[in-house]
């Protein structure tokens, strides 16, 4: 798999796709990585299904620009791990607004980038505990308790 994606980076002959094992789904997935290649992966994404394995690595190989080493590529990870370092706010957010659990996971993670815009915002209107706030470093607003003046009520008022 590696080496079909480094003869794609370095190699001009195309004698080597007959005997690739990969897959040009795979391949694909690997090269949208490369954010200096994902216009031509999004002009080419429309035949990986559409043609067959050899002629759609035939394809790639042909309009990707030669480089005489393949670069180092960072595999990109989703961002479920992170949602679940928040889900104490996540759960007041969803409550919050009443949404089913099913409509809450299609927007969860355009939520959580939000609140990591503006964590204190976020903390201090759901009411947030103290050692939430003293884990993710955000600076801890302390409301002053005010204090409550007793009025008398009805005919009591006037008297």
């Amino acid at each position: 798999m590696f080496r079909t994606i480094n003869n794609m980076y370095t190699s001009f002959q195309q004698d080597w796709i007959k005997t690739s094992p990969a897959s040009s789904v795979v391949v694909m997935k690997f090269l949208g990585m490369n954010k200096e290649l994902l216009p031509l992966c999004r002009k080419l994404d429309r035949y990986t299904f559409k043609l067959e394995n050899t002629s759609m690595l035939s394809l790639i190989n042909s309009q990707m620009p030669k480089e005489p080493r393949a670069p180092f590529i960072k595999y990109i990870k989703s961002s479920k791990e992170n949602a679940e370092e928040f889900l104490f706010i996540l759960d007041k957010v969803q409550n919050y607004f009443n949404y089913s659990d099913k409509e809450f996971e299609g927007i969860k993670y355009l939520v959580l980038d939000e609140i990591k815009k503006d964590m204190r915002y976020w903390f201090d209107f759901y009411g947030v505990d103290e050692k939430h706030y003293r884990k993710h470093k955000v600076e801890l607003t302390k409301v002053k308790k005010i204090k409550e003046v007793v009025k008398p009520l009805g005919l009591s008022a006037f008297m």
